[in-house]
């Protein structure tokens, strides 16, 4: 009997390519041609932010996945920081935002009995994927 993977899936759900990657795999699990669960999906954009990642959210909703979110903006404006320092390097405050992120997925996971993920979709997946047949 083939493993049922636990699926975490971060994405800022930014349009429509999010959305139908995210319908492809829920229909393939669904189907059962895909051994696994989407455990969680995390976001980086709060509802109200964007109207295209609305409507992400929304589907993510509507197939009744744990949704996490905290808006990078908002915590990047709270610090009152730049995206990237002149060096080119990440500041600061984007390593005390993935700190928060980690904390709050590491709650799911451990005190809620989340099962822990196997494997990370998003944009990356996507672009590795794109334009491969099966």
């Amino acid at each position: 009997m083939a493993a049922t993977y636990q699926l975490g899936w971060f994405s800022t759900g930014r349009d429509k390519a999010a959305r139908d990657l995210l319908e492809a795999v829920y229909s393939s699990i669904k189907l059962g041609e895909i051994k696994a669960k989407i455990a969680f999906f995390f976001c980086n954009r709060e509802p109200g932010e964007s109207r295209k990642t609305d409507l992400f959210l929304k589907l993510v909703e509507s197939y009744q996945i744990p949704l996490v979110y905290f808006s990078y903006q908002r915590f990047k404006a709270a610090k009152g920081a730049p995206n990237i320092n002149e060096k080119g390097i990440l500041p600061l405050w984007r390593l005390e935002y993935d700190r928060e992120v980690t904390t709050s997925l590491s709650y799911l996971i451990r005190i809620k009995g989340r099962i822990p993920f196997s494997f990370i979709f998003g944009a990356p997946f996507a672009a590795l994927t794109r334009g491969k047949e099966n």
